[in-house]
């Protein structure tokens, strides 16, 4: 995207749908922005210009632009921070729908929040029950194993180790110490690939390995969050395994109550 000018106005507002005020100045920006970060003219990983200088190019009030970058942190494709600035943080947005509401997807987020410090990359195969088949486990995947930090921190919050399928190991290449997420090192080099995160959460108890490096004991209980990244094709792309002591992290999340339509017609 050439942020020297602002762009001409799409004609229909991707974000927002068909819903009332899709036109809206602040949506056609969130549009024109999406649209460079799919195309990966604004690079994952990349600084945006300050809001001030984004008002200035695009010729609209502050309010307008924060409006316009809120809509994009929303969909998951930036990471904003006070006096960090702005950071595309994906390709593609990474929403999906919970009893027909929108729902920001965590792993959209996790990878920024939680920086990955690598301590080992190794190509070997995966155990058989982490791919369910046997054709997959005979092969060699992208092995990355590492801790987690939440930012500011020397405290590591998550035993992490990663397995990328080896159509996709390419990626070797592009991982670095900058803090973005393995699914947008993928989607960056081989375009828009994941179409479904599916995420199994249960209790465990700390290995040995895990413990050593967490600073933790072993056998006391853990949260392990497991990620699986499908294509559209629902073949497996990447797994994420997060383990986490228990006092270290927890998981919130909330989803809205369907409204009783017929009880609000009664009154």
């Amino acid at each position: 995207m050439n942020l020297t000018r602002p762009p001409k106005a799409p004609t229909r507002s991707r974000v927002a749908g068909k819903k009332k005020g899709a036109g809206l100045r602040y949506r056609q920006i969130a549009d024109d922005l999406l649209r460079d970060i799919e195309s990966g003219k604004l690079a994952v990983g990349n600084l945006l210009h300050s809001e001030e200088d984004l008002s200035r190019i695009f010729g609209v009030s502050r309010g307008t632009m924060r409006q316009s970058l809120a809509l994009l942190e929303q969909l998951g494709v930036i990471l904003r921070r006070r006096r960090s600035g702005t950071t595309v943080l994906a390709r593609f947005p990474g929403r999906g729908v919970v009893s027909g509401e929108q729902l920001l997807e965590d792993w959209a987020r996790y990878g920024i929040e939680y920086p990955l410090k690598i301590t080992s990359i190794k190509h070997q195969q995966p155990p058989v029950a982490l791919v369910k088949g046997e054709r997959e486990a005979r092969l060699k995947w992208l092995h990355i194993v590492g801790l987690r930090y939440p930012v500011g921190s020397r405290v590591p919050i998550a035993y992490c180790q990663v397995y990328i399928h080896p159509k996709y190991q390419k990626i070797e290449k592009d991982i670095s110490p900058a803090p973005i997420p393995m699914f947008a090192h993928i989607e960056r080099r081989y375009g828009r690939v994941i179409e479904t995160v599916q995420m199994h959460v249960c209790a465990r108890q700390l290995t040995k390995e895990m413990a050593a490096a967490l600073g933790a004991r072993a056998g006391e209980p853990g949260l392990e969050i497991q990620r699986f990244f499908l294509d559209a094709q629902r073949n497996v792309v990447s797994i994420a395994t997060n383990t986490h002591p228990s006092e270290r992290y927890a998981y919130n999340i909330e989803i809205p109550r369907q409204p009783d339509f017929k009880a609000l017609g009664a009154g």
